[in-house]
């Protein structure tokens, strides 16, 4: 009674799912159209994280981050639109199909040459409507599978070489030792393993076809393990959906291809509008080229008056000034801080951080403050002198407390106490706070030896005034430095910027070089 109660519902859910699949054009279209909307509108979202890999020491995490998203929005703002575009093309097939019925091949009156062709090529009109309907539905859960796929074969990338970007982050030096031989126990033997499941995966399971008992027990926990990692355990019936119809196996096969058209196909064809020019790149050391991303108000002019389709903020370049137009008898350029500055400060200027840099596991605290050995020569002097001074209160209001001598001498001797620690404190703070002080003109004294700048060959290293601060662009860190032009004639003038970009170890250290010219000019 229960298997006949158990096949009257599978047979219920089995009809259901059959009406629901006749009728599922519409929520297709529903889909599509909140989700390229949704698409669309997030183009800028996910340009905008870029912004961030500046912000960090190691953007190797925000990289994925965007790589992943840029994909997988081009993978989604594709299939869907072709999806809603045939899809569209299958309601207007079958609305006309409801005013002109069938093809009538004898009405068009074409001669037999023709007309023998063209019931062979485009064949009964209700085919076309069918083939229409097979091509969007398809289309539809491929869209999907084509983003799983990239998203597995991502996650495996990852993981591969996580070990490798983990060592190279942490701050604790014995981790770093060891991170070499971890990375040849656990890189080397992931990526030779999975190559066995690359060969089971492009060949529709070849290694799960061999009757072999011995076999099959070998490949399974290599099988388990990678489709645990990829996550491909999620949507395995999709795949084994699309394997078992000759079909769809067409368009597994295009996965591959098809992804990695979408990953790199941007940069497999370009074209030059105009080859005499050279991109702004190559131009920022010739002193020929005005380009609005290295100035405040050619900037702003730009994005006021450009196209607002897809409007992000872009990265800040190495600096930018103020202005192009300079009115102002002083006027302000701001470098931005590389990832690199830090080992041309610490290795060629031996200059001390004031944070220790890499990964940290922290709670409560974002950064870790490098102590220098004058900070903690401090702090233990006045640990020495407070040790006496807390013992001897805490003994007095022990005493204070058993009501033993006389209280009013007892309190007096207290707070007196507390006004030598209280001073001792505020004499310890000063010394701290200068201490300090100095560590941060140390470092913008050193900051500003990574550049040099000059105006119409001209040098102004001497006459320009730096701070620290950050840029409204996306808040980057770096220098704000002020020179003077009141001396400056109205009229055309460059300035030039040499600028330490990083050290090369292979290359005994040695220091590339970046040279920047910029026109202005002065009314």
């Amino acid at each position: 009674m229960s298997n006949e109660s158990e096949l009257t519902t599978k047979e219920l859910f089995r009809k259901w799912l059959e009406k629901l699949q006749q009728e599922s054009w519409q929520l297709e279209l529903l889909i599509s159209g909140f989700a390229l909307y949704g698409i669309y509108e997030s183009k800028s979202f996910i340009s905008e994280i870029s912004l961030y890999s500046d912000k960090v020491s190691n953007p190797f995490f925000i990289n994925v981050l965007t790589t992943l998203l840029n994909v997988g929005w081009k993978i989604f703002f594709i299939n869907l639109l072709v999806h809603v575009i045939l899809r569209s093309l299958w309601i207007g097939a079958i609305g006309l199909r409801y005013v002109s019925g069938e093809i009538d091949y004898e009405r068009l009156n074409y001669s037999e040459h023709f007309t023998t062709y063209l019931e062979r090529k485009v064949g009964d009109y209700d085919d076309f409507i069918e083939k229409l309907e097979r091509i969007c539905s398809v289309l539809f859960s491929y869209t999907f599978l084509l983003f799983l796929f990239f998203l597995s074969a991502f996650l495996f990338f990852i993981i591969g070489i996580f070990p490798i970007i983990l060592f190279e982050t942490l701050e604790y030096e014995r981790i770093k030792r060891i991170g070499p031989y971890l990375n040849l126990l656990w890189v080397t033997p992931y990526f030779l393993f999975s190559l066995v499941v690359l060969f089971d995966f492009i060949t529709l399971g070849g290694i799960k076809r061999v009757k072999d008992t011995v076999i099959p027990k070998l490949y399974m926990p290599l099988y388990r393990f990678y489709s645990t990692i990829t996550l491909s355990f999620l949507y395995r019936p999709l795949i084994y959906n699309f394997i078992d119809d000759k079909y769809t196996r067409k368009l597994f096969f295009l996965s591959l291809p098809y992804i990695f058209l979408v990953t790199f196909g941007h940069r497999i064809i370009s074209s030059v509008d105009n080859p005499h020019i050279a991109e702004n790149y190559i131009l920022m050391d010739t002193g020929l080229n005005v380009y609005h991303h290295y100035y405040d108000d050619l900037t702003k002019e730009h994005n006021e008056a450009g196209s607002h389709l897809f409007e992000n903020r872009f990265r800040l370049p190495d600096f930018r000034l103020s202005s192009y137009y300079q009115d102002e008898d002083i006027q302000s350029i701001f470098i931005k801080a590389r990832r690199k500055d830090k080992d041309i400060l610490e290795k060629i200027l031996n200059v001390e951080p004031h944070y220790v840099s890499g990964v940290r596991f922290s709670l409560f605290q974002t950064h870790k403050e490098n102590k220098q050995p004058q900070q903690e020569a401090i702090e233990n002097a006045y640990k020495k002198l407070f040790a006496p001074l807390l013992k001897e209160r805490k003994d007095l209001k022990k005493s204070l407390r058993r009501n033993q001598g006389n209280k009013p001498a007892l309190q007096s001797k207290i707070s007196d106490l507390d006004r030598q620690i209280n001073k001792l404190k505020t004499k310890k703070k000063l010394e701290l706070e200068t201490l300090e002080q100095d560590k941060h003109q140390n470092i913008l004294t050193n900051y500003m030896k990574l550049f040099h700048f000059s105006i119409d060959s001209q040098s102004y290293q001497d006459s320009i005034t730096c701070y620290f601060s950050t840029h409204p662009n996306n808040n980057e860190n770096g220098l704000l430095c002020h020179y003077p032009t009141a001396h400056l004639s109205k009229g055309h003038h460059t300035m030039s910027l040499m600028r330490l970009r990083n050290i090369e170890p292979l290359n005994n250290n040695k220091i590339d070089t970046t040279f920047y010219k910029i026109p202005f000019i002065k009314r």
